[in-house]
């Protein structure tokens, strides 16, 4: 397979795109459940 041909399909798929959203995402939200939890024990 050509590089040029292997690079257009990959980039066109969107195959593990949840998992990539899922681990920019995740962190974020995690930080923020944590803190409420905090607050809820601190109270």
């Amino acid at each position: 397979m050509r590089l040029p041909t292997f690079l257009t399909r990959l980039r066109r798929s969107d195959h593990g795109a949840a998992a990539v959203e899922f681990a920019l995402l995740g962190p974020a939200f995690l930080l923020m459940m944590l803190g409420v939890l905090q607050v809820g024990i601190a109270m």
